[in-house]
This record gives structure tokens, sequence and C-alpha cells, in this order.
């Protein structure tokens, strides 16, 4: 372009973004840039607006902000709720966010009819009910606009064309002179621009108009469908001659052409040009896609050849709110200029998210943002404490003064406390913590100052007055306490001061979130001049600011538009890079289905054109139309790369479930990826590939080879390279980052053993860093190579994995006994895996466990044995134990005829039999008769323990109080499928058994040396070692004796409660665990009901199922049993098991415990893995498993 212009040519952009780029690159080309005859449609339309305005077709009216428009949803939807339900009609059903949903929605349908409106509505008028209450709805959105004096969207495109289509002399100046119109790098035709493109023709003698797409036409037409093609024919022009018209075309080639054309007509023959000039990326999680794309884009800017600038280079996102937390910080890790296009979301921001928590804790109670915000540091935890104190009676002020209990140590008290995902009241919060703190062993000493604590801290922040008030009072009330109460606005202050002398990435946080938060003020005070009339909730204040805030953004450095770009698919019309790298191309995400319209349908969207003749083409688009707009916005974004694409999708998220390309992605891949190779060439075609295959060979050479030479791998399963997202640690030819170079450095230790040059001496933080580096890698090499090569032992670095020196562990060790003693949860803990026994037993470390909003299996479990022991005991007819609920005494006179026990007397002519009188042991007789009213005694008992477990206000994992009733159900459903169990005969599929009745005698029935235990603890002798000996305590949840028709007792059975863990196990997997000690409780409780009954009577362990279809767990139960001796199982399988033939079951289990209390005695918690999905403790472990089934096909 040269100074001089056309004087008659407007040049319309897409976008401000796109202008701003044509004027740089024609200032950096030419020096001269002459913005006269350029705008932007936007700014085409707000000057035809003002211009209308002035006029007189306005009215006055000023236009609708974003803060006016969410206003006006929200009033509409008020007084739309306040009519008739006759008026109202199918929309009476929904909730007030909804009904604004709807609103908004239906605003996008109708606003770009512009004069056409009033012909929609009155068609609406005399449609179905919900099209009349649709055009209720609207009418009531006009008439708030008007009572607000604010021109909306409908109104202002409305004038705007009655404008061009009146007299010239009223256009605004920027037309004035423009006897031709262009408007350039269009991606649709939208109905205002069409309307607008009519009206600027359609006077005699009116305005040249022209329109220039992104696409070719062919490219248009493959992808626009029909109401895209049609309209473009209709307005496009013939090629411009204007002298500047080389700036403003679409600046492709013919390789990115080319491969726009074979993924239009899915050839790869026409891709085959573009082969080397596309990249493709595959990550493991957002944080690691973006950190391989900025690896990629520090290789481009590395090119000699290329005099590649980062302002060339765009990474094109899906949703740039969800990316800009993994942009900032891995771009300035990797040193990476880049420049967000809309700026920073303000709903990103910490400071934001803190002030959202607060009125989500008024608005719902929410558990979790109460707890969010103990850890916020956003708040002036001193200020608040020292508010606390003065408004308490001078003995509390003095309590709790005494304490200065850190904020995040309550929250993390709270969450443990079983506190439901719905806060309690304040009262009832105290307790509840006191009780757990009191739980814990040792007891906290301060329990009740902090139970009390943490209810003040409730109480201020949380505010009971739940009635509707003044907007302009919840607003005011609201900066007043952010600014004072609370000292949020001191907080980021000081953040920001601090923040000078810190690196770049703490400053650009530090004013972002200064920025952030001067933005929500601002608009906190705008809605607090509204007019005081308007009322609504402290819930309805948090709906309205997060719809106000999610358009606001803020620049958290500078703004010269330096750096890579990142911007949405949106943004990229009329933009032109030499590389552009799209992201986030997985299922779902980008390009993204159409949703259907929840307003109209297709069918009545149709109709109502039909009815409405000579609209735009684009107006009213059914679903097609949008699938259309999808296809065209990811191809106008391929578009706007000139010498380079890079497609990238996330195969893997954050926790390791796998994910699935789009289909866009997938197309790609095909037609200009490795499939689209019949034989792939000795190096790969992408020459960044080519670089990562040279300089890391030990990571990417066998995954090349194996596609290249892989006979078993067909063409169409070929995957790219996995980036080094998936990799713990990069080679440091791989490094982009100092911290990378740092933990490759801790990793090589062997390469580092060179004696360090003298000089500074590193301060505390910086060999706490080297430790925990060096720590890291060792435990990654450890457990890799426990992974590859079990049998193995590693040759050092042990100690970082629980392996602990013989003088550490002596020193750390509880104070062993004579004789070791062992629960059977401890004994199956530490065969199962050592590591977790360390962590728990050695270092006491508790698992995070929250309440959420349904009851967790564990709590429910532990209830069922509570209520199944408390029921059968009164059945046995024992009086309600001290710790039951004193209802239980009622109940058992209630149910008088039910609770008679018999007793197993041992007689002279056989070991036992059951009696009616004693003496002996009391058993449980069941009546099979009374199955109904067995039914009623328990729900009964569940209920009554259900109440008292609520009442207690103890640690409970229930759920939330709503969802108690279906707690109650699936408690009551439990216990009666255990019940019913035990009223049918006991049978043993495999036995010579016959059918027994079943008569429950030992009820949680303890062993042990402890106090209030009738059977002393088991001892164990080793096999090998008779002096070695070891014992287990515990206490079994039940034992029940089975007898014949005459009473004669024929066996016993030793029966474990179980949900779906282990109920479902057959006799070999039994036999599995026992052997293995990862099931010490059977055998264990078999010993003990040996010692108690003998050793003549037959002895069967079972688990009994409590959750799913009664009549499946009656089929399946028989076949679901062991004996000490190993039956059912034959002796050859058996054999098999154990490994060595000629060895009892109970030998080899003994054999394995002793082989855990080796374990204990050297200190060797070494971690051997055998369940760790469902492990809380992973996150500790970090044990990675590379040789685990899958994985080595997958990576790289």
């Amino acid at each position: 372009m040269t100074g001089r212009r056309s004087e008659s040519v407007l040049v319309v952009h897409p976008t401000s973004l796109a202008l701003r780029q044509l004027q740089r690159r024609t200032l950096t080309h030419v020096g001269f840039f002459d913005a006269r005859g350029h705008i932007t449609f936007a700014g085409l339309l707000n000057s035809c607006a003002e211009a209308a305005r002035q006029a007189g077709l306005l009215a006055g009216r000023r236009s609708a902000s974003d803060l006016d428009y969410e206003m006006l949803l929200l009033e509409t939807a008020q007084q739309f709720r306040a009519k008739s339900a006759a008026q109202q009609g199918p929309l009476a059903a929904l909730a007030q966010q909804a009904l604004e949903d709807t609103l908004d929605q239906l605003i996008a349908f109708l606003a770009p009819l512009a004069d056409r409106i009033a012909d929609a509505l009155a068609i609406l008028a005399r449609g179905t009910p919900k099209n009349r209450a649709l055009a209720t709805l609207y009418q009531e959105f006009q008439a708030a606009a008007n009572a607000m004096d604010v021109s909306t969207e409908a109104d202002e495109n409305a004038a705007i064309l009655r404008l061009l289509r009146g007299d010239c002399t009223a256009w605004p100046a920027v037309l004035h002179e423009a006897t031709a119109v262009r408007f350039v790098a269009v991606r649709a035709i939208t109905p205002m621009l069409e309307s607008v493109s009519h009206a600027l023709v359609g006077k005699p003698g009116g305005t040249q108009v022209q329109i220039e797409h992104i696409l070719e036409e062919h490219e248009q037409e493959w992808w626009g469908e029909k109401f895209l093609a049609g309209s473009c024919r209709l307005l496009f022009g013939t090629e411009s001659a204007a002298e500047d018209a080389a700036c403003h075309a679409a600046q492709t080639w013919s390789v990115v052409t080319s491969l726009r054309e074979a993924y239009a007509m899915r050839d790869p023959g026409l891709a085959a040009e573009a082969r080397t000039n596309v990249g493709f990326s595959c990550s493991a999680g957002l944080y690691g896609e973006v950190e391989d794309l900025a690896r990629r884009i520090c290789w481009e800017l590395e090119q000699p050849d290329a005099h590649l600038r980062p302002e060339e280079i765009a990474l094109v996102v899906p949703n740039v709110g969800q990316y800009a937390d993994a942009i900032a910080d891995v771009f300035q890790r990797f040193q990476l200029p880049y420049h967000f296009r809309r700026g920073n979301a303000v709903l990103a921001a910490p400071v934001t998210q803190a002030i959202l928590r607060l009125l989500e804790v008024r608005a719902t109670r929410s558990r979790d943002a109460f707890c969010a915000l103990l850890e916020s540091p956003w708040l002036k935890w001193e200020r608040i404490q020292e508010t606390e104190y003065r408004s308490q009676k001078p003995e509390v002020t003095e309590q709790l003064s005494a304490i200065r209990y850190p904020p995040s140590a309550l929250a993390d008290s709270i969450r443990r406390a079983g506190i439901e995902p719905e806060m309690p009241e304040a009262a009832v919060l105290a307790l509840r913590v006191r009780n757990f703190l009191l739980a814990k062993r040792p007891p906290a000493t301060d329990a009740q100052a902090i139970g009390d604590f943490a209810a003040q801290v409730f109480r201020l922040l949380y505010d009971k007055n739940s009635e509707r008030r003044p907007l302009t009072k919840l607003c005011n009330q609201l900066i007043s306490e952010l600014r004072q109460t609370f000292g949020v606005e001191g907080q980021v202050r000081q953040f920001l001061q601090n923040s000078f002398a810190s690196d770049d990435l703490t400053r650009q946080a530090a004013l972002f979130n200064s920025r952030a938060l001067t933005a929500v003020i601002a608009q906190l005070e705008t809605l607090g001049k509204h007019k005081a009339e308007t009322t609504m909730t402290w819930a309805e204040l948090l709906a309205l600011l997060r719809r106000v805030l999610r358009n606001v953004t803020v620049a958290a450095g500078s703004a010269d538009e330096s750096g890579v770009w990142v911007l949405n698919p949106h943004d990229a019309a009329g933009l032109h890079f030499r590389v552009t790298l799209i992201a986030g191309l997985n299922a779902g995400r980008f390009p993204a289905l159409p949703a259907p319209s929840p307003v109209f349908s297709d069918a009545e969207l149709r109709q109502l054109r039909e009815a409405l003749t000579a609209l735009p083409q684009t107006a009213l688009a059914p679903s097609v139309a949008r699938r259309s707009q999808d296809n065209l916005l990811f191809l106008t974004t391929l578009a706007t790369a000139s010498e380079r694409l890079v497609f990238s999708y996330q195969s893997r998220d954050e926790t390791g479930e796998e994910l699935q390309p789009s289909i866009c992605f997938a197309t790609a891949w095909r037609l200009a990826g490795w499939p689209s190779w019949e034989k792939l060439p000795s190096q790969p075609p992408d020459p960044y590939d080519r670089w990562r295959l040279k300089v890391a060979p030990e990571i990417f050479r066998e995954f090349w080879e194996a596609a290249r030479n892989g006979k078993d791998l067909p063409i169409w399963q070929r995957k790219p390279f996995h980036g080094e997202s998936f990799l713990a640690t990069r080679p440091l030819a791989l490094c982009r980052a100092a911290d990378e170079a740092r933990q490759q450095a801790a990793r090589s230790l062997a390469e580092c053993r060179s004696p360090a040059p003298a000089g500074r001496p590193a301060d505390a933080v910086s060999e706490l860093v080297a430790r925990s580096l060096t720590m890291e890698a060792e435990r990654t090499r450890i457990f890799t190579q426990q992974a590859l090569q079990p049998n193995q032992p590693p040759e050092h670095g042990t100690r970082f994995v629980g392996s602990i020196t013989a003088q550490t562990w002596q020193q750390v060790r509880p104070k062993p006994r004579t004789i070791p003693d062992f629960s059977a949860t401890e004994l199956e803990t530490l065969a199962t895996c050592p590591y977790k026994y360390y962590l728990q037993r050695v270092l006491h470390l508790e698992a995070l466990k929250t309440n959420e909003q349904e009851a967790t299996p564990l709590a429910l479990g532990s209830l069922v044995h509570r209520v199944m022991h408390h029921a059968l005991l009164l059945l046995r007819g024992d009086p309600p134990p001290p710790d039951a609920p004193a209802v239980l005494a009622d109940i058992r006179h209630g149910f008088a005829d039910l609770c008679r026990p018999a007793f197993a007397v041992q007689t002279t002519d056989h070991p036992w039999r059951i009696m009616v009188k004693g003496p002996g042991r009391p058993v449980v007789q069941f009546q099979p008769d009374k199955t109904e009213h067995y039914a009623e005694f328990m729900a009964a008992v569940a209920n009554a323990e259900l109440e008292a477990e609520e009442q207690a206000l103890a640690s409970m994992m229930l759920g939330a109080i709503e969802q108690r009733g279906v707690v109650r159900t699936n408690l009551i459903a439990g216990c009666n499928n255990l019940l019913r169990l035990s009223l049918q005969p006991a049978e043993f599929d495999k036995s010579m058994l016959p059918p027994l009745r079943r008569y429950p005698a030992l009820l949680e029935f303890a062993f042990g040396s402890g106090q209030g235990c009738e059977k002393s603890a088991v001892t164990f002798v080793h096999p090998d070692d008779p002096v070695s000996r070891l014992r287990v305590h515990g206490k079994l949840d039940r034992v029940d004796l089975l007898a014949d028709d005459d009473g004669v007792i024929r066996a016993m059975t030793v029966v474990d409660y179980k949900g779906v863990s282990k109920s479902g196990l057959q006799a070999e997997e039994l036999a599995a665990e026992i052997i293995a000690a990862r099931n010490c409780q059977l055998p264990v409780y078999g010993l003990v009901a040996q010692a108690t009954f003998g050793d003549d009577l037959p002895l069967l362990l079972q688990y009994l199922p409590y959750r799913g279809d009664f009549s499946e767990i009656l089929k399946q139960t028989p076949k679901r049993w062991i004996a000490l001796t190993g039956e059912p199982v034959d002796s050859t399988t058996l054999a098999e098991l154990i490994g060595t033939p000629q060895t009892p079951l109970m030998a080899a289990f003994a054999r394995r415990i002793f082989q855990c209390l080796e374990i204990l005695e050297h200190g060797d918690f070494r971690a051997a893995p055998q369940a760790c999905e469902h492990c809380e403790f992973r996150g500790c472990c970090r044990y990675t498993a590379p040789a685990l089934e899958g994985e080595t096909e997958e990576g790289a």
C-alpha cells in the first residue's frame, strides 16, 4: 500500500484486531498507513447507530451496555414470573435463571430480524402456548428497556436500516464520501451484514458493495451448505481492482490451500504437498498441551533461515479462559512473549474467585467455598479475628485470643470432620469440629476453642439475612466488606507493592489481580446506582455478577500486541500469521457440535421463515446452518496460516483418562499425517519431529521405527509422537525452562559428580529444593525399575521409597513387644503394600476424605455393620449395649415375639445342639414364617441408628442432608438382604453338608489382650522356627452355627459383611487372597471360632453381600465360600496357587505373615502395589509402572 488512497472506497474489516494487524504490516513494509478509508464492521454499525440517534430514530436513548443487558434479563424474568399462569404458559415451570437463559437465546434469534421483529412477535402470539409465552416474554423485555431508557441491539439494528434506506444526507461521515464499500475477510454472511449491504445498494445510484470471503467460492459451497452459498452468490462481487487489494485478499499460499481442499474433498493426494508444512501434537492434559506447543514455538523461533518473529505466530485455543493460567505460567517459564487478544478474563483472577466464593457461601452455604476462603490469601485474617474478638463476651474473647489456629488448618479440620456439602448452623459446626478434634489421637487440647473459632468465622462470612433486599444495599455492603471487614483491597495492594522486587511472573500476577479487583468493584458500584426498587437475594446477586463479569477482561501486562498471539477461533477472521497452532482439538470441544435450540425447533424456524418473507438468508438459521458455521469456523482458522499449521489434542486428561481427538484432527491426521504415507520415509516428514528424533533418539526412535516398520500395525492405527508432557523429566536437549534442566540434572546424578566450583554457600531454600529434586528423581527411578524388574533389588536410593536404614528404624519404630501383635487389618495392609503401612502406621498420615453428596461405601458399610450387630443382639435376647440408641429398648419391647433366643449347648452325644433353654451360649433363633415382621423390625432399628448417627454430630460421611432418604433406603435394603439370607437355609456348593439353618452366635466378638476381650489373641508359630511367633487381635463380625432340623449343629461359618468389593470372590480367588495375606480376617476369625467351639465342627469362611438384587445374591452366595483346609478348591489348583505341593493353606498363610513380620523388622517398606486404583495414598506414593499392560503400546 502507498500513502495515496482511493477517496471513494471504504474498506470494512471484520475485527479491530484484523485492522490493527494490517496497519502494523503496512507500517513495517511502507512506513505509512492512511486509516481514513478503513473501519471495522462494529465501528460502522456504531457510527450508523449514532447517526440514527442524531436523526431521532432512537428517541435519544443511549445504547444498552453489557451491565444494562444483564439487568434487563433479570428484571424481565422477575416481571414475567409475576404474571398469571395463563400468560406464562409452559414457561411457568422454569426457574429464574432458566428463564433468563431462555430470554437470552430468544433475543439472539430475534435481534437480527431488526425491523421485522414486530411481525415475528405477531406470528408467535398466534401460535402455540409456548410461542405465545415467548412473545409475551420478549415484549416484557422491550418494555423494561424502554423504562430504563436504553436502546437494545434490535432497536439499533432497526434504526440503522431505516437510516440507510432513508435520506443519504443523514448517513454518518464515513459513508458520505464512499461510492464503494468493501467488506473484507468475511467468514460468514450475518443477517445484519446482508441487510446493510442490501440497504446500501438498494437506492437509485446507491453505493457499490463488494464482499470478499476468506475462503474461495468453491470452498464456501463445500462447507457453507445452501444457505451460505446462496447468499454469497447474491452478494459477492468480482475481484477488486483497488491498489491495496493485495493487502486485504486472503493471504494463503498453495500448500495451505491444498490442505484445505484435501480436507474438503477427503483426498490425501491433494494434501501431499502440505505434509512437510503440517505438524501434529499429542499431549497429556491441558497444561501439558500448552507446554508441548510452547516447546514447538521455541523451536520455530530458533530456526536460522525462518527469520520468524513471535507476533507472526498464533496460538488458537477453543476457550481462552480455560487456557489462560497455563499459558501465562508456561510462556513465562519458557521466556516466550505472548499477547492475549481480549486480555485476561476477570473471572479467572484468583481475587475474583475469592469474592464469588464469599457470595457462594452466603447464597448456598457451600462447604467447599467456605474452606476455599479459609485458605485464600486475599482475606486479611488478622483483621477478621480482631473483629470477631471485639464482638464476643469477655470470657469468649479471652478463650479465642488464646489460640491462633491457622485458617487453612481449620479448613482441613472441617473437611475431615464429615461436614456436609451444605454447611450446618454455626453452633452445630462448632460441635462437629470439636468432636472431631477430640476423637483424634491424641485429642486436641483446645478443641472447644477451635470449634468456637470455626463458628465465629462462619457467622461473619455467612449472612443469615436471606430475604430480598435492595440491590443498592447489597452492593454497598459487599464493597464495604471487601475494603474494610475482610481487607481484600489492602491485601491486593500489598501484593502489588511486594511484587515490584519479584520476577516478571509475580509482577504480572499482582497487576492482574489488582486490575481485576478494580473492575469487580467498578461493576458493583454501577450496580449499586441502579434504581432503588430493584431487590434481590445473595444468590441472585451471585448469578448476576457472574453474568456481568463473563465478558469483562483486563490487560495483565503491556498492551503493545507483541509476542505470540493467543486468540479464540472467532477472532481469527481476517488475521494472517506465518505459523498457526490450533489447540484443544478434542472430540466435542473444537469444533463443538451445535446443540439443538431449546427455544425453537428446526420445523418452527422453517415455518417462521416462510411466514416472514424476504428475510436475510442466514436469519433464523436451522441447526444444519449452525453446523455449517462451525465447519467454516475451523476452515477459516486454517486460512490464518501462510507457512505452517500445527494441530494439537489431549490424548489424556489430568487424571490419566483417555480422550479422543475431534473429527477435524483425525481427518487432518489421516490426510496429511503418517497414515497418508503407504510407506513412511526414513525420517519423519515434520521437521520438528525430525529434530526431536535427532536430539532425543532414546525417547522417540523406538516409536518411530515401530510406526515405520511395524508389520502388525495397520496404517490407520499410526499415531503421532507423544509430546514431552508424557515424560517425568526431559533430556537436556529438550529442556526449555531452568526448572526442567535442574530436574534433569538431579535425575542424572552420575553425570553431576564433579565438584562444584567454589562460590557463595547455598541458602536453606536452595538446599531444600535440591534435596527434593534428588529425592523425586530417585523415587521415579526406583519405582520404574521395580515395575520393570520386580525381582531385582535397587542398588541405592531406597531410603526415598520406604526402605529405612537399620539405625534410623531403631530410632523411629514403635517399641517392639516380646511377641509382635497386629490387628488383622494391619497385617492385610502390610502384606498388600508395605509403603502404605509405612505411611499409615509409622508416619501416621491420614488421607483426606470429605463428605460429598452421596454416602461413601465405607460409611454405609460401617452403618450396616452397626445396625446388624445391634439388631442381632436384640434378637438374641441381649439388652441394648450402652453405646446404642436408647430407643432400641422400646423396639425390643415392641418386637418381643422375635427377640426370643435359643442356646447352643454342648451335650454328651453330640458336640453342640440348639436348645430352647440354657445354660449355654445364647444364639439368634430365626422364625422364617415371619419375614415381613422381621423387615419391619429391621427398618425400625435402621431408622433409630441413622437418627442417632445424625444427632451424635460425629464425623459422618453419609452425604448431604437431602440425600438421607436415599441413605435410609440403601441401609434398610442392605440390612434386609442380610436378614433374608439368614432366614434361608445355608447351602454350600461342592460340600458334603446338607442345607442347614443359621443360628448367629458370636457377634462383634473381640479377641486379644485388651479389656473386654472374650478370647485371647491368635498366636501363630513360624513354620520353620518354633521360637518365632506373632499374635493377631481384632473383632470378628459374626459366627453362625449351622444346625439341622433336629437342632444338631453340623458346622459353623465365619461371616463377614461386604458391599461389592470382595463379596463376588470365588473359592480360588479367596484362596489366593489368603495365601498372599491380602485377606487376613477370614482365616484369623476362623481360628477364633475353632478356639471357641472346638475343632470337631467343620468350619467354613464366607462373605455375605448386602448390596444388589436379592435373587442374584441368593443364587451366588452358595458358590462363594472356603474352608481353612482350602476346600472346595482342588489340591492341584491349591498347589499351583501356593507354589509348592503338599503345603496346607494355613501353613502358606502363616509363612506369608511371617514374611510381613520380616518387612517390619528390617524397616523395608518399599511399595509392592497390588490395589493402587483405589488407594487413598496414591498422591504420596507416585508409583509409576510403564510395564503395565496397555501403557507401552501407547507411550512414546
